[in-house]
């Protein structure tokens, strides 16, 4: 029988850094994902985070999708994304 005393190691996360880089995005900014998919939306928070679903250290986005992007439908209102799988939407301009 083990010793009920005996836990199993565990591994704590790196501290974070003392100072933290500019985000590449600002809440209320559009963006769209560069990969997977066709979703877009605006940043509604922020968070720097040492790891996710996949080891990922960095700052990682709430996105509203917007009522048109693809997985609407499916019934998502809101997803986390890397900062790397995201770029800027850029305004467009109606012709003059």
């Amino acid at each position: 029988m083990p010793d009920p005393l005996t836990l199993p190691s565990i591994a704590l996360p790196k501290p974070p850094p003392l100072y933290f880089p500019t985000p590449t995005f600002q809440i209320g900014d559009w963006v769209y994902w560069k990969h997977f998919c066709l979703d877009f939306g605006h940043i509604t928070g922020v968070c720097w985070a040492t790891e996710g679903s996949v080891k990922m250290t960095g700052f990682h986005y709430l996105v509203l999708l917007d009522p048109t992007s693809p997985s609407k439908h499916l019934g998502v209102d809101l997803d986390f994304a890397f900062q790397d799988d995201l770029a800027l939407m850029l305004p467009t301009r109606s012709p003059a």
